[in-house]
């Protein structure tokens, strides 16, 4: 099976997908960082 070719690479990845993922990231981050301070009690 051929790896994928750089054009095939850049399709994948277009400027609107990258950003969903990072806002993904930021939400599941920031979500955990409010869960963790919750059981620690600092909120």
């Amino acid at each position: 099976m051929r790896g994928l070719t750089s054009s095939q690479f850049r399709n994948l990845f277009r400027a609107k997908d990258v950003y969903v993922y990072i806002h993904i990231l930021l939400c599941v981050y920031i979500h955990t960082c409010m869960y963790v301070c919750s059981l620690s009690g600092y909120i």
